[in-house]
């Protein structure tokens, strides 16, 4: 996977790790909430269709009651002439305004790419909104992406469903549709059909699990 192709269009392999009642996976959007100091959160994703199949790992820790840091790494199955490792990811979210407002600033190991997103959130009852506004640059050069996506979430028990779109620079090029369950405060099990709104023939069907730990705490 091209760096272009991961900042503007995500992918499993984007740091999120959230609690189910947030946007959360599969969403690519994120939310403004960040993971409960002293806590991990896990997520096991893919992504997959005709001819591909990319798998990912995130593992998220609470560094602070505002703070957390995530790393996260995949690997391409399909086509053949990607397969292989993605040098890891890195990223850290720091909550300006707990739960309303927050920033996040993300790296890959091995290149000089970089991002950073404003992210906003905002809970009405069942409905959530979620937005974000990032670049990602080059240093030293003038290879510089605008990011933007945005949620409609609806949340009814512990079934969410919506609809996330958004885009790199001037272009609106991706869409999803999905939803997840969440059996316990713990787990979430999601899926979702996503594509390309530049490429009517491209979907992809998405499918992961996310788990908090420890399940408790004295």
């Amino acid at each position: 996977m091209k760096a272009r192709a991961f900042w503007c269009m995500a992918g499993v392999f984007v740091l999120i790790a959230y609690a189910p009642s947030r946007a959360a996976r599969p969403f690519e959007t994120d939310d403004a909430g960040t993971v409960e100091a002293g806590t991990y959160e896990f997520e096991a994703a893919a992504d997959y269709w005709d001819g591909m199949a990319q798998f990912g790992l995130c593992l998220k820790h609470g560094v602070t009651t505002r703070m957390d840091l995530g790393v996260a790494v995949g690997r391409s199955l399909l086509p053949e002439d990607e397969r292989g490792y993605h040098g890891a990811e890195i990223g850290l979210k720091f909550g300006l305004v707990p739960d309303l407002l927050a920033v996040s600033v993300a790296g890959s190991f091995g290149t000089a790419e970089y991002g950073a997103n404003l992210i906003f959130s905002e809970e009405i009852g069942i409905y959530s909104v979620h937005a974000n506004a990032g670049y990602t640059a080059v240093p030293s050069t003038s290879d510089v992406d605008v990011t933007y996506g945005l949620v409609n979430e609806f949340a009814i028990g512990r079934v969410s469903l919506g609809v996330d779109i958004g885009g790199c620079d001037a272009a609106i090029n991706r869409w999803l549709v999905g939803g997840r369950v969440a059996p316990a405060d713990w787990i979430a099990l999601d899926a979702g059909i996503g594509g390309d709104f530049e490429d009517a023939e491209s979907f992809a069907a998405i499918t992961g699990v996310w788990l908090a730990f420890p399940i408790s705490k004295e």
